[in-house]
């Protein structure tokens, strides 16, 4: 699991080493899935396109060139989503955001990985 910070609009804007610490992790890694965790979405959410782009693009080859399964997975949007683009899993969750101050309405991601697969699931926070 890498954790990248994004909250100023960017892997950049945000830690200025961020770029190198997750091409270091996902090349030193012998994991055969991959979990990045960050506030914005590189397709969607980044103040620099071209940034988001490139990142895509930089996951987009190490998925092609290891075989690993990338997730990219981002939370503080109402809903969740999966979207799938060039083999890399963006996945939306709401976590705590919601329209209403009802924590059962809140979800979370819930992810299991046997051997190379990834199995996962939006689970409510309350049933």
């Amino acid at each position: 699991m890498i954790m990248a910070g994004t909250d100023n609009g960017g892997l950049r804007a945000t830690q200025t080493s961020a770029w190198i610490n997750i091409k270091k992790a996902i090349e030193s890694t012998s994991a055969k899935n991959i979990v990045l965790v960050m506030s914005k979405n590189p397709l969607t959410q980044f103040s620099d396109a071209e940034e988001g782009k490139a990142l895509h693009k930089h996951l987009k080859e190490a998925r092609e060139k290891t075989g690993k399964n990338i997730l990219v997975i981002t939370t503080g949007t109402q809903g969740n989503e999966v979207r799938i683009e060039d083999g890399i899993r963006y996945i939306k969750t709401s976590g705590l955001n919601t329209n209403t101050d009802q924590v059962k309405d809140a979800s979370f991601l819930k992810i299991k990985m046997v051997d190379d697969k990834v199995y996962y699931t939006f689970e409510n926070f309350l049933v």
